[in-house]
């Protein structure tokens, strides 16, 4: 997160309308496509009731969701509301499509995929090799254990590199803050304390994001953005983004928060995963990667107002009890409300979009969204 970040998170939906209006792509306003709700036999009424909610602003400043469910898409609305553009403030916009927005963290998600495309191409070994070898400048940095930090580590946030980022992104001693200030962002992860073995402590690090970002372009000459525009984005049909650069080394985009989709384009890659990996019969993956990002590797610490689960490879886990039935659901999880949820037992995909950027105590969420309305509307008829 850069300067303009903190500024706007003082200022933040004081441009927000509670009104919403409804653009749906293929229906009469209610975001319903009514041929997919047959084709996936979901119960409307449950939609219905979510639209209420989201009309009646029980989930403020939501600006998109979209629903698909095996490989159908069956509900996309959007909506009015504050938004943002990396910071900076963009009044109210009416989003549809087309609108890029913000992905926050979910480019973390986008980030391991890369590596796991590199070591499918032959790149890097595994996910196993030692982060010493990518970085011989710094070699006087690994002493005793941090000379076994591994890429998993990176993936997993469990590197065990001293790192504070759950204070606010207002305060100057945010890790992330620092390090987008930095002439030298990759060194000033690297140069950390170790605070805890690897691999035996959770600690959510950007860091560790900017880190593997590194690792892409010391194994491909490109940068994080090039890779993953000729290797992802182009085998996905995405080609309307942006990504943002750190605050000081403008060379560099950000790994942890940088880039900017279209809802739709932020579909396609949860489709890419829920599809173990596949695209238009294409496989992009190794269906190995995508088991092992959605599996838990370790379980999270527990966070004031963030609920208890696991994390894998930059996805967010959680066992959730529905209507007396548990389901896994895994999470690409930015600031500000905006997700990719996934239920792979379902093979169901939620896409969500919103500008409660740093709003961490918001109850109301992308995922009660997924617990409470958009699971049930499919396990009911299922």
């Amino acid at each position: 997160m850069n300067t303009l970040k903190l500024i706007a998170c003082l200022i933040l939906t004081s441009c927000c309308s509670s009104s919403r209006t409804n653009r749906s792509q293929k229906n009469v306003g209610s975001g319903i496509i009514t041929d997919g709700l047959i084709k996936v036999n979901a119960d409307s009424l449950k939609l219905t009731e979510l639209n209420t909610a989201i009309a009646s602003d029980s989930f403020p400043n939501t600006h998109s969701i979209l629903l698909m469910k095996d490989d159908v898409l069956f509900y996309e609305n959007y909506f009015e509301g504050c938004d943002q553009n990396n910071g900076k403030q963009l009044g109210l916009v009416s989003h549809n499509a087309n609108t890029l927005h913000d992905c926050r963290s979910i480019t973390k998600t986008v980030v391991s995929a890369c590596i796991g495309i590199a070591i499918k191409k032959g790149l890097i070994s595994s996910v196993d090799e030692r982060v010493k070898k990518y970085f011989p400048e710094y070699a006087d940095f690994f002493e005793g254990q941090k000379d076994n930090i591994t890429i998993k580590h990176l993936l997993t946030m469990t590197s065990g590199l001293a790192w504070n980022e759950h204070t606010s992104y207002a305060n100057p001693f945010n890790s992330e803050i620092q390090m987008n200030l930095r002439k030298n962002p990759v060194k000033y992860v690297l140069k950390q304390k170790l605070e805890f073995d690897p691999a035996s402590h959770w600690n959510y690090s950007g860091g560790n994001t900017q880190v593997l970002a590194a690792i892409i372009e010391k194994v491909s000459g490109k940068k994080i953005d090039e890779f993953a525009k000729e290797n992802l984005f182009s085998k996905l049909g995405i080609d309307n983004t942006e990504w943002q650069t750190l605050l000081f080394q403008r060379s560099l985009p950000s790994a942890a928060s940088g880039l900017r989709l279209t809802s739709r384009e932020m579909l396609h890659i949860g489709s890419l995963f829920t599809n173990d990996g596949f695209f238009n019969g294409s496989q992009i993956l190794d269906t190995s990667w995508v088991v092992n990002s959605f599996k838990n590797a370790i379980d999270r610490n527990t966070l004031k107002k963030i609920k208890p689960g696991g994390y894998g490879y930059q996805f967010w886990n959680y066992n959730e009890m529905i209507n007396g039935k548990p389901y896994y659901i895994v999470e690409a999880k930015g600031n500000g409300g905006n997700s990719i949820l996934i239920c792979k037992e379902l093979n169901l995909i939620m896409v969500i979009t919103a500008g409660n950027y740093n709003k961490f105590d918001l109850m109301n969420n992308p995922l009660k969204i997924f617990s409470n309305y958009v699971i049930p509307a499919v396990m009911q008829k299922k």
